[in-house]
């Protein structure tokens, strides 16, 4: 069978059953066709941003490699290096639910299964769905129980210089209507408020005030 008949072939069986027997389904129709791919290497990195997310690379014997973003968090890498990489390395990556309840199991101890443990496990999970979809050749939503959408709306995260000043979020929405990504939607964090607003700090007047009467 030639691969884009494959692929097409794969991708319309995908509808006819179960979400959640999709990727068995998958994994029992392609294993005829592909070579038995085993997991090599596990590789923690840091992509800078507001927050440092932490990126996981899984590597195969194949040259496919799988990227999964475990968000941000001090020790994140070192569960991964230190844990979880042993647990994943020399196994077959369609074997998903196994390696995700291994992985649980084993650092059930390590957080209480909860925190920088669980997000660490979400890293190197999503590199495996993203390993899975590429040795399968259809997209990961398929693998997942289909696409329910054509796109996303994206959002800003960002916020004036002060937010209680008229002017400063007059240039803040006059930057927005001129940004070059055609920005649509904004999310402004509360937190990103200035200290001498917050009435719970001990910079804010308010506070102060308080704290004298």
């Amino acid at each position: 069978m030639r691969p884009t008949a494959r692929r097409d072939f794969l991708k319309g069986f995908a509808a006819a059953i179960p979400a959640s027997a999709v990727l068995s389904t998958y994994q029992a129709m392609a294993a005829p066709l592909r070579k038995k791919v085993k997991i090599t290497d596990v590789k923690a990195m840091f992509v800078h941003a507001n927050t440092d997310s932490n990126l996981v690379k899984i590597e195969t014997d194949s040259g496919i490699t799988g990227i999964g973003e475990a968000y941000w968090g001090r020790g994140v890498k070192d569960v991964i290096l230190g844990y979880l990489r042993q647990l994943v390395v020399g196994q077959d990556p369609l074997d998903i639910e196994p390696l995700y309840t291994k992985m649980l199991r084993f650092t059930g101890g390590a957080g209480a299964q909860a925190g920088v443990t669980v997000t660490a496990i979400s890293g190197v999970e999503i590199a495996l769905w993203d390993l899975a979809g590429k040795i399968l050749e259809v997209p990961v939503c398929k693998l997942l129980g289909g696409q329910y959408r054509d796109g996303v709306r994206a959002y800003w995260t960002r916020s004036p210089q002060d937010m209680l000043d008229p002017a400063s979020c007059r240039e803040f929405a006059a930057a927005l209507k001129s940004h070059p990504y055609g920005i649509t939607a904004v999310k402004s964090d509360a937190d990103s408020f200035p200290a001498k607003y917050d009435p719970h700090s001990s910079a804010s007047p308010v506070t102060k005030h308080t704290a004298a009467t």
